[in-house]
């Protein structure tokens, strides 16, 4: 279904309603100042042709009186003079009067009463800078007026949330539905996340040795079907030694020479990034090219020693890696700028060497990944090294990690499955006629699902913390509440947004539309009375 457009104002556009606005006033005082002053030329012309009236009255009585006198006798040149000179004062009068009211009347009209927007905003301005007046005041307080811009946000935030209040029947039935069932998913979810192993160490007793004939002979054997398939256009270069040789981060000898770092024998895994199952992928891949050994800040020693903690705070450290005579680790600290520049470098000579040494880190990931130490969780060494260190003591490696992903996983699935329906659902009750916009209605639709993804995921975490179970907390729940929170919270926001928007260039347009009407009717008023003062 189409939705209903809403108009959207930018900064812009609200100042050009607050400028236009102010034009509108500036022509109607102009013409309020012109439809007085035409009132007042009115006034005097009615005065004026009163007093010409009277003194026409006077001067018909006297040319009565002059004529009864020249009917009776014969007049004197001196009288026929003064008579003439009489007519001749009187008609100049009149001119003058005439002139008079005429310049009156065309002063009049200087007044500008078109709508020339253009000059009228330079006007405006400059009457604003003359006066001292901030042009850059808020637009709306310039059209509606303080005291009614509030009592009009008032009335649009009451309006908003009488439309999108969960207070109807069907509302309320779909929201009471939608907290059920996410309640019950809430508390089915430790049930069956339990049985499904969620939370579970892995059994060391039945992984393989890391050392097993059975894992040597899967990686040779991978690593001779990927030597033949190359071997025939690439048969020399460094890349078949990468294939072949010990990785780096898999020896420990020589950490007695480096006091500050111990590696823990075998649990070497959690604190070389070589067996990261995610940043091994860049730092292994490194460490291969260039013999070097990369260790999170776990391998620090714990000490009285200033300069291990120091070392610890520092983050990752690099080693060179020593092959002949022996194989260890030699003091020589490696910055990780020089470490990848090297892998650089050594990439760039020969076109396989890149490639065999991912194949190499993938092809020991793979071998370890199943063994009774198997690989640490993902990137947690890095930021949290004693948690890290307390999961992989207890058997929890990363593929317990993916496993318990791939259960949350799940059960964010059942979560967002859930709303959709309960969205499409209520969708289905939508009427134009009373609910509004399909946005507006749509508020209430992810206002249902927000109230009950919330007291969904506020139950579970009550009785996981009642029950002393980390293992009954819903992660992925709680992670599609989070995502309403922020989404829905935002989307609200938007519509609420332009909901306010819409009202106000309503208001605006209305505003307007009024002050066109008030200059229409005083241009007609002056267009009637024109002919009074041409």
């Amino acid at each position: 279904m189409k939705k209903n457009k809403v108009a959207k104002l930018n900064e812009k556009v609200l100042f050009e309603f607050g400028q236009a606005e102010k034009v509108q006033q500036s022509q109607i005082f102009d013409i309020q100042a012109e439809a007085q002053e035409i009132k007042d030329g009115l006034d005097t012309l009615e005065k004026m042709q009163a007093d010409i009236y009277a003194e026409g009255k006077d001067l018909i009585s006297e040319l009565e009186e002059l004529l009864t006198i020249v009917e009776s006798q014969e007049l004197s040149n001196d009288t026929k003079k003064s008579i003439d000179e009489y007519f001749d004062d009187y008609l100049e009068s009149v001119q003058n009067l005439t002139s008079s009211t005429t310049y009156d009347i065309r002063r009049t009209k200087e007044v500008v009463t078109n709508n020339n927007w253009e000059d009228y905003f330079d006007r405006v301005s400059q009457y604003t800078k003359e006066i001292g007046v901030d042009d850059n005041e808020d637009p709306f307080l310039s059209l509606l007026g303080e005291q009614e811009y509030r009592k009009l946000e008032e009335e649009v935030d009451t309006e908003f949330a009488k439309q999108t209040s969960i207070v109807n029947k069907t509302d309320l039935k779909f929201l009471a539905i939608a907290i059920a069932l996410e309640v019950a998913k809430g508390l089915l979810f430790p049930v069956v996340a339990e049985k499904m192993g969620y939370g579970d160490s892995f059994n060391p007793d039945n992984r393989l040795d890391h050392n097993d004939k059975s894992i040597e002979k899967a990686h040779k054997e991978a690593n001779d079907a990927y030597r033949d398939k190359k071997l025939e256009k690439n048969s020399t270069g460094k890349w078949m030694e990468l294939l072949y040789q010990t990785v780096p981060y898999d020896i420990t000898a020589g950490t007695g020479n480096i006091p500050e770092i111990n590696l823990h024998g075998g649990a070497h895994r959690l604190y070389t990034l070589g067996h990261d199952p995610i940043l091994g992928w860049v730092f292994g891949t490194a460490n291969i090219l260039t013999d070097v050994i990369t260790i999170s800040p776990g391998a620090v020693v714990q000490s009285d020693n200033k300069w291990a903690e120091l070392v610890k705070l520092a983050g990752i450290r690099s080693y060179k890696v020593q092959r002949k005579p022996k194989m260890m680790i030699l003091p020589e600290r490696v910055s990780t700028f020089k470490m990848f520049k090297d892998s650089y470098d050594i990439a760039r000579e020969h076109p396989m060497n890149l490639p065999a040494a991912v194949f190499t880190e993938g092809q020991h990931l793979k071998s370890d990944i199943n063994t009774k130490m198997g690989l640490p969780v993902p990137i947690l060494e890095t930021f949290s090294p004693d948690f890290a260190s307390k999961l992989y003591t207890n058997h929890y490696d990363a593929l317990c990690f993916a496993r318990d992903m791939k259960i949350v996983g799940k059960s964010a699935i059942v979560s967002i499955v859930m709303d959709m329906l309960i969205s499409l659902v209520h969708g289905l009750y939508y009427n134009p006629q009373k609910d509004g916009t399909r946005d507006l209605y749509e508020v209430r639709t992810r206002k249902i699902l927000l109230i009950a993804n919330t007291i969904g995921t506020s139950s579970n975490l009550i009785f996981s913390y009642c029950t002393q179970n980390a293992k009954s907390l819903d992660i992925g729940g709680l992670l599609v509440t989070l995502s309403h929170l922020f989404l829905d919270t935002r989307f609200l926001l938007n519509v609420k947004k332009e909901f306010v928007e819409s009202r106000i260039y309503e208001k605006i347009e209305k505003e307007i539309k009024e002050l066109d009407k008030i200059e229409a009717e005083l241009l007609k008023y002056g267009e009637k009375h024109r002919d009074l003062y041409k």
